[in-house]
């Protein structure tokens, strides 16, 4: 006698595709952490960044960053070498600003963003702020190398705060999980239409 086909098992098999495509999406959301180490400039005594290369000066303070924690303040430059892959796309998000409570300033001041072997991106402000700018640029990595320079060009110490370089995700999720979901549709028709055992 033929077995009837289990609606439990019917029912387990849907779980596990459901299950893969869900850890598969998860999986490359995950993989899109920024790249730059310590990008909200904690440090350990006040005088020293770890992650960053720090030449010209430093202004550092545990307090009035973005998310209410420490900032850093750039008196020639701070850079960080990234691991990234060529040809890859990302976003660089950052805050700036030239005053914080206990901090006065006067005066504009110059940053300016270099991305590996581009030209910088130059950012002026012509008063002083007491509000964190966000700023952002899209950029492609050509190595899997990337130095990343931020550079008091002149006049005021430009604050910063909360660098972050993310991988802007390709369509790939996206059509993995159409995919998969067509497939389950295929799969679920074929099963209906399976003729009864008995």
């Amino acid at each position: 006698m033929k077995r009837p086909y289990s609606h439990s098992r019917q029912f387990k098999i849907q779980i596990y595709i459901y299950s893969l495509t869900w850890l598969l999406c998860l999986s490359e959301a995950n993989g899109q952490g920024t790249l730059v180490q310590n990008g909200d400039f904690s440090s350990p005594d006040g005088s020293s960044i770890p992650g960053w290369n720090v030449s010209g000066g430093l202004m550092w303070s545990a307090y009035n960053g973005v998310n209410g924690g420490s900032f850093a303040g750039i008196g020639g430059y701070f850079s960080q070498t990234l691991a990234t892959q060529p040809g890859e796309t990302y976003l660089l998000q950052f805050y700036t600003t030239t005053g914080v409570p206990g901090i006065s300033q006067s005066g504009p001041y110059g940053l300016s963003v270099t991305w590996d072997s581009e030209a910088p991106v130059s950012y002026t402000s012509t008063q002083e702020s007491y509000n964190w700018v966000a700023d952002s640029l899209q950029v492609t990595a050509h190595s899997s190398q990337t130095l990343l320079t931020f550079t008091r060009i002149y006049g005021a110490i430009p604050y910063l705060d909360d660098v972050n370089v993310v991988s802007i995700p390709e369509p790939g999720t996206g059509h993995l999980f159409f995919t998969t979901l067509t497939l389950l549709i295929v799969w679920k028709m074929f099963r209906h239409q399976r003729p009864n055992p008995y």
